[in-house]
């Protein structure tokens, strides 16, 4: 049984990679790319009981690298991927502040995220899937081109078989990220997040460098 504890705890926060987003309102210009590498800590209140064994909370620091894409005016797309097996996927369409001198930016979108862990348990094999279905909201502050901050709070509506270990049901909560550079540069990330069922707290928190990427060549054709 501590086997398991082990294997669930630690998708758990796999899970929580989805919660992440290292993102700002304005949308990757089209045909142009941006890739991301960084490190994040995930961390919940979640009791987890498994025979004798209680414990209060994990905690586990993650490697995260993703990248976005402009492939349409005000809108981008963009992976993520978590080492070791987490999944994401986005699209994002800025509403506001789509001249380049505005300083205040508006956008929305679509989020999903998808976490598989296989192990073995007492000669057997066990594989808890989890998914996360995301309706977030940007909002960034930029007084300058090289800084801005951004509050991104999200609605994610959470899909998993592991009722015990990771409920499904809805979970609200925000990002709030710190943007500092302009082609490369660093972004700053701290996030928490809230199972309005099964009333416990996720928090994020870590950094990503970021860098272009060439992308012209594949959507030459959507140029708007």
């Amino acid at each position: 049984m501590k086997h398991l504890f082990l294997i669930s705890a630690f998708l758990s926060l796999m899970g929580c990679a989805s919660l992440s987003s290292y993102q700002e309102a304005k949308v990757v210009p089209v045909g142009e790319g941006k890739a991301f590498l960084g490190v994040t800590g995930y961390q919940d209140d979640l009791r987890r009981d498994f025979d004798a064994d209680t414990t209060k909370g994990q905690e586990f620091n993650l490697i995260e690298l993703g990248a976005r894409f402009g492939v349409y005016k005000n809108l981008d797309i963009g992976l993520k991927y978590t080492l070791i097996g987490a999944v994401n996927v986005d699209a994002k369409y800025q509403i506001l502040g789509c001249d380049s001198g505005s300083q205040f930016q508006l956008s929305s979108g679509l989020k999903g995220g998808y976490a598989s862990l296989e192990g073995k348990v007492n000669g057997g094999n066990v594989d808890i899937p989890v998914t996360d279905l995301i309706l977030p909201v940007y909002a960034t502050f930029a007084p300058f081109s090289w800084f801005g901050v951004t509050a991104a709070p999200e609605f994610c509506y959470r899909i998993s078989d592991n009722k015990l270990e990771y409920p499904s049901g809805p979970i609200v909560g925000s990002n709030f990220d710190v943007h500092v550079g302009r082609k490369y540069g660093v972004i700053g990330e701290f996030g928490y997040h809230r199972h309005l069922t099964s009333s416990y707290g996720l928090m994020n928190y870590g950094v990503m460098i970021f860098a272009p990427i060439e992308f012209s060549g594949l959507l030459g054709g959507l140029h708007l």
